[in-house]
């Protein structure tokens, strides 16, 4: 197999090959988020270091998604390709950041199936992104409103237990 720029760069934006698996690339691209988060969680960092890890983690991939994403829409000729997975990255991350700290693996699991039912389910706003706006924000920003509204429902069910 010849190695050049393009190798390189599908390597890159399918998240080293995940984004090549039949089927739910989407799902598959999240967890490199999912293990960008559970890096913090098994180091034992406080609530504060691991959202900052994350944050770290959104504007690193945010700074690749735009990078790549001119290269991506060229290479496989769509506006959000279906191999590109970068975009998913800081979807998953925004969960982490934006909820109560989840305590335990099951919640971080559960945060994680949250966000891949929204953004599978394209709830309103991140509907018009994912349909309308083709750009490179358009293509995160069905990703990112999805790990909102996770981040809100994952909220809601560690308040629900902490009350409980």
């Amino acid at each position: 197999m010849k190695i050049n720029k393009d190798t390189i760069l599908v390597a890159i934006t399918s998240g080293f090959g995940l984004g090549l698996i039949p089927g739910a690339s989407g799902t598959y691209g999240a967890l490199v988020g999912l293990a960008w988060h559970i890096v913090a969680f098994y180091a034992g960092w406080s609530a504060n270091a691991t959202r900052i890890w994350c944050l770290a983690g959104i504007a690193l991939f945010l700074a690749l998604h735009y990078l790549l994403t001119p290269w991506a829409q060229r290479y496989w000729h769509e506006s959000d390709p279906h191999h590109y997975i970068i975009d998913e990255i800081p979807g998953y991350l925004m969960v982490p950041v934006l909820s109560l700290p989840a305590t335990s693996l099951q919640l971080i699991l559960l945060g994680f199936v949250l966000e891949r039912i929204c953004d599978i389910i394209k709830l309103p706003v991140a509907r018009y992104f994912d349909r309308k706006v083709h750009t490179p924000t358009g293509v995160v920003m069905d990703d990112i409103i999805a790990g909102v509204y996770a981040a809100a429902m994952l909220s809601a069910v560690i308040l629900y237990l902490r009350a409980h």
